[in-house]
């Protein structure tokens, strides 16, 4: 019978790496579901993954691939031998079983929210706070998830009809005209800037950035686009090893854009520190040193700390121990030669900070 195979791989931040679908000849859904599998995981391997998870609802090809039963007449378990086999290509990998009723991850979701609030464990201001955010981070998510904000949506509409909810005190989905940063250009060049960044990491030329952006022909670059560049810049950069961390500020120091764009780039990644937090746990120790090297590099001055730092809310917020950080890193004498090779870059002959002698600053 006619069926379609296909896979979907997700980092583990949920970003989609890879998708498939071929049409082919299986005798049940359940072979079809076998063979969707063993091309999933021949993708990963061909992306370079080596841990992977995958998740599948047909559990008699779980039991095969655990059990390993002698007898596999079944079209779908005569698979499971060639999925041990991929299965060794990888450093870890996880077949599990997922009913087919948790496909539904927003009801799931809204599941758990609602007996999370039952059960006292989250209150309603929590609650509101959460949803809220949900709704500033709405236009980063659609980078990634083009159907964030009709989710979002939905998961909100269907909240507040459960009555565990108070839509009434939520920020309007609109494109909020007095946010510049919302509108159709910059969603447009944030998707832009995340491929001109991936391919800078990759091949480390900054004059094909600058071309990129147009810098030579724009001389007014705006301060808002600017700021996006910064954000996008930093922040993928403190996700990768510390090659990538190196070139981002080498970058910055090339980039012609107007101060107030470095200045309210790190401002905003000072305010959101807290969320990057839940993705990057080194986030204060990464953030103050690109702070640090950008008063090095001369991207911003010493005096622009300080203005950075009073945006900061609360004294034990992330964004506040990294300024304060920051500070600590670039107040001794000579400090800068060794902020300049933090990452690897400057004179490699001699050390420069480590992340162990970050938090012995902070802490001093």
């Amino acid at each position: 019978m006619p069926s379609g195979t296909v896979f979907l791989i997700k980092s583990h931040y949920n970003l989609i790496l890879c998708a498939g679908f071929d049409t082919t000849h299986t005798a049940d859904p359940e072979e079809a579901e076998a063979l969707s599998v063993i091309r999933g995981m021949d993708a990963a391997h061909r992306l370079g993954l080596d841990r992977v998870l995958i998740l599948t609802d047909c559990q008699l090809l779980v039991q095969a691939f655990h059990d390993r039963p002698e007898v596999l007449s079944w079209g779908a378990l005569t698979l499971a031998p060639d999925i041990r086999g991929l299965a060794d290509r990888f450093q870890g990998f996880i077949l599990e079983y997922v009913d087919r009723r948790f496909n539904d991850t927003e009801g799931r979701l809204l599941d758990f929210l609602k007996d999370a609030a039952e059960e006292g464990i989250i209150n309603s201001s929590q609650i509101t706070k959460g949803f809220g955010r949900l709704i500033d981070n709405v236009e980063d998510l659609s980078l990634d998830i083009l159907s964030a904000r009709e989710l979002s949506q939905s998961l909100i509409s269907k909240a507040a009809s459960e009555g565990w909810l108070c839509a009434s005190s939520l920020k309007s989905f609109s494109f909020q005209q007095e946010k510049h940063l919302e509108d159709n250009a910059a969603r447009f060049f944030k998707i832009k800037i995340q491929l001109i960044i991936q391919e800078y990491f990759l091949s480390g030329d900054i004059l094909e950035v600058i071309s990129s952006l147009d810098l030579d022909n724009n001389t007014s670059f705006s301060v808002e686009l600017s700021a996006l560049f910064v954000i996008k810049l930093i922040t993928m950069a403190m996700d990768r090893k510390n090659r990538e961390k190196e070139m981002a500020s080498v970058l910055l120091t090339s980039l012609s854009f107007p101060v107030e764009g470095f200045v309210n780039g790190f401002v905003m990644l000072v305010e959101t520190a807290d969320d990057t937090a839940l993705d990057i746990p080194d986030v204060v120790e990464d953030l103050s040193m690109f702070l640090a090297r950008a008063v090095v590099d001369e991207v911003l001055t010493p005096q622009y700390l300080d203005e950075i730092g009073a945006q900061c809310t609360g004294e034990d917020s992330i964004g506040s121990k990294a300024i304060k950080m920051a500070r600590s890193l670039v107040r001794p004498r000579l400090s800068g030669e060794r902020i300049l090779r933090c990452w690897g870059g400057g004179d490699s002959s001699k050390p420069g900070w480590a992340i162990e002698d970050v938090k012995d600053l902070e802490s001093s």
